[in-house]
Formats: structure tokens, C-alpha cells, sequence
């Protein structure tokens, strides 16, 4: 019980966080987990369970006010979802430790490219930026995003979002409120792959996912409210922070 009751404000908070950044929150999830004594695969199965909650309530505030391009996330996520499905069984068979490493670099150059910002783009940039060769890095993006997720228990919005404002010029709410959409069938589906192996605790899950419906509820308001560049740099701040997490956790496996 003092565990559900802690998972429940881990996910409080990493939702909160999450909800504001189109991210799951996963990367504050698992970590938490694993420092309550849950086995990794297990903290990663809790933790897709919570982000399929907190992205299902941030798609319920975003959908209605038509901040979701439904077309692109739909495209999007067909690839993705692929991805979600191999993540999970192939997380034993890696070595941990130097994808943590890639994942870090990459983190790393795109909280770069979020810093330094640049012209501000929106919807119509993106119908401009709609080519073979920009679909088909999205297309790669997106499955390396599912794959990512389901291996680290993550919602692989950190992927999702950088594609979508950087790549596909969309602006950083609209991208946002996209990528939350996304993450909502990305986490389902690796999600189920973990549950079908065993990995579940019904009471924790049911704690995260409360947790996760209340943090992303005030999240996802705040979110409407700040500013789309305060947004972004405050995305490029805290993919430093999971990049160094990553190097950390390489080091101590």
C-alpha cells in the first residue's frame, strides 16, 4: 500500500511535468520505480500503464480545442506502433548500456536544436515542409520512438515532439497536443506486450494511473496558458536532464 501511495505521486508529478512537454513522463517514472526495488522490466511495464493514462486525459483537453493534426499523427503513429510492439522483447537481448549512450548523444543534439529555436514555425510551414524526404526521416524517427518506448518504458515523446516541430514545422503547441495523441497508442500497445509476459501489479497500476489522470489534467491546463517559446526551452532543458540521466545509468547498469 505505502508503495501504490507513493507510485500515485510519482505519477502525480511526472504527468504533471510530462503533460506540459508532450512527453510521457516516463523518464521520471522508471527511475523512481527501480529505487522503490521493482525490477526494471517490471517499472517499465507500471510506467506505460501511467503514460497511456496521463496521454489519454492531455488528448481529451487537447482534442476539442483542435490542437491535434490528426492526419500526421495518425501517418505517424502506424510506424511508431511497430516500433512499440518490437521494444519490449527486444530489451533483454541488448546491451543496455550503449543504447543508453546513443540515446544520450541524440538527446543531447536535439535539445541543442530546441535551444537554440530559430524562426518560429506553425501549420502552414509544415503543409510547405511536406516532403518525400522529410516523411521518410519522420517515418524512421517514429519507429525508432516506438521502439525506444517500449524498451525504456517511456512514451517517446522526446522523439516525437522534436520530429514534428523541427522536421515537420509545426508549431511547438500544436506539436505537443500531437504528440500526447500519439503516445496514447504507443504506450497501449507496449503496454499489452508487457502484460501478456506477466509483468503486472494491479494495485500499483491502478495507483499510477490515478496519479497520472490528475497530473496530466493540471499539466495540460497550465500548458495552454505558457508561452510556445517558454515551452520549448523548457523542453530543451529537460531533455539535458534525461541525457545526463542516460550517461549516469550507462555507467552504473
Amino acid at each position: 500500500m505505502i508503495e501504490a501511495v507513493l507510485f500515485c505521486l510519482v505519477t502525480v508529478a511526472s504527468s504533471f511535468i510530462g503533460s506540459m512537454l508532450g512527453i510521457g513522463g516516463g523518464f521520471l517514472i522508471v527511475p523512481a520505480l527501480v529505487l522503490l526495488g521493482l525490477p526494471i522490466q517490471e517499472a517499465a511495464a507500471l510506467s506505460l500503464i501511467a503514460i497511456a493514462a496521463t496521454s489519454t486525459s492531455s488528448s481529451i483537453i487537447y482534442l476539442p480545442k483542435g490542437m491535434v493534426n490528426l492526419k500526421a499523427a495518425i501517418i505517424l503513429e502506424l510506424f511508431t506502433v511497430g516500433g512499440a510492439i518490437i521494444g519490449p522483447r527486444i530489451a533483454l537481448a541488448l546491451r543496455g548500456e550503449i543504447l543508453q549512450v546513443l540515446f544520450g548523444f541524440i538527446l543531447l543534439y536535439v535539445s541543442y536544436r530546441m535551444l537554440r529555436g530559430g524562426k518560429r514555425v506553425g501549420e502552414g510551414a509544415f503543409a510547405r515542409r511536406r516532403n518525400l524526404l522529410s516523411w521518410a526521416i519522420a517515418f524512421i524517427g517514429s519507429f525508432l520512438a516506438g521502439v525506444m518506448a517500449g524498451m525504456l518504458g517511456i512514451g517517446g515523446g522526446i522523439i516525437k515532439v522534436p520530429i514534428l516541430h523541427l522536421l515537420l514545422g509545426m508549431s511547438m503547441k500544436i506539436s505537443v497536443a500531437t504528440s500526447h495523441f500519439m503516445i496514447m497508442f504507443t504506450a497501449i500497445t507496449s503496454s499489452i506486450v508487457y502484460l501478456l509476459s506477466g509483468l503486472f501489479n494491479g494495485e500499483m497500476a491502478v495507483a499510477g494511473a490515478v496519479g497520472a489522470i490528475v497530473g496530466s489534467q493540471i499539466g495540460g491546463r497550465i500548458a495552454l496558458r505558457i508561452k510556445a517559446e517558454h515551452l520549448r526551452r523548457l523542453f530543451g532543458i529537460v531533455l539535458i536532464i534525461l541525457a545526463a540521466t542516460m550517461f549516469w545509468k550507462s555507467l552504473h547498469p
